[in-house]
């Protein structure tokens, strides 16, 4: 907190005041960079019953991770803090994906041995790792 404070330049009382505690901050931060992605995407969910476009479908991965560098470590941390998945790696661009991948595997367009949520986990974890600096 002592950094956050000396950073921002806002006294540890506000911080508590406004956030209640430090988990109460890293929570607000992470919906904050969750709701900054969502509105990036959308116009997505509108494409929800169309297949993916895999090569689109990854550039505008990537594009949403150049743009919210902060969203993709954030992600990583709470992972490895043992977050769950409905922090903000389960926004409304993960759910779109996963909807759009399993109608193209319906389609027959990718291939379907894989789970279409495991292939969604994979594809964002691929495209993260390369978008790390």
């Amino acid at each position: 907190m002592r950094d956050i404070t000396e950073a921002s330049g806002i006294s540890k009382p506000v911080i508590y005041y406004h956030f209640g505690s430090k988990e109460g901050l890293y929570a607000a931060v992470k919906q904050k960079l969750a709701a900054a992605c969502d509105r990036q995407s959308v116009g997505i969910d509108r494409a929800d019953e169309r297949p993916t476009d895999l090569r689109a479908e990854l550039w505008r991965l990537f594009e949403t991770f150049r743009d919210h560098e902060a969203l993709l470590r954030i992600c990583a941390w709470s992972r490895l803090e043992g977050g769950s998945a409905s922090e903000p790696g389960e926004t409304g661009l993960m759910k779109a994906l996963q909807r759009r991948l399993h109608l193209a595997q319906e389609q027959r367009i990718i291939r379907s041995d894989i789970d279409s949520g495991n292939l969604t986990i994979m594809l964002v974890g691929l495209v993260g790792h390369l978008s790390c600096p």
